[in-house]
């Protein structure tokens, strides 16, 4: 019973760790309309996807952003040539519900198959 009870623990504690570490990201897209919106709202350290004109998809993080062109580490793309952005924003509001709404349901599984394993066991 006392390495059942161990080994429920222990899968808690791993579900909460994987809640925990997933953070909840929204992607906003930027077409050909709002792409001076999307290069506005870049800011250093932005994750972006950028798809070009000409068939190309660039994941980027993003160094500085300019009416002209986008710059990363490894690259900088003309906005003139850029088709579509996707903008990943990560929203810590969406990551805590994720964690205590996880969390909340795990621990009440984990109580819910304890209680009724006891009730289901007969008492030496």
């Amino acid at each position: 019973m006392q390495k059942l009870r161990s080994s429920c623990l222990q899968g808690f504690v791993a579900v909460v760790l994987i809640f925990a570490l997933a953070a909840c990201t929204t992607t906003k897209s930027y077409t050909d309309s709002t792409l001076n919106k999307a290069i506005e709202a870049l800011r250093p350290g932005d994750q972006i996807m950028v798809y070009t004109l000409d068939g190309r998809v660039y994941a980027m993080e993003v160094e500085a952003a300019t009416f002209d062109s986008i710059r990363s580490s490894a690259r900088s793309v003309d906005v003139q040539d850029i088709a579509r952005i996707d903008l990943q924003q990560r929203s810590a509001a969406k990551t805590f519900a994720a964690v205590v709404g996880g969390t909340l349901v795990t621990v009440s599984v984990a109580i819910a198959a304890l209680v009724l394993w006891d009730l289901s066991t007969p008492d030496d």
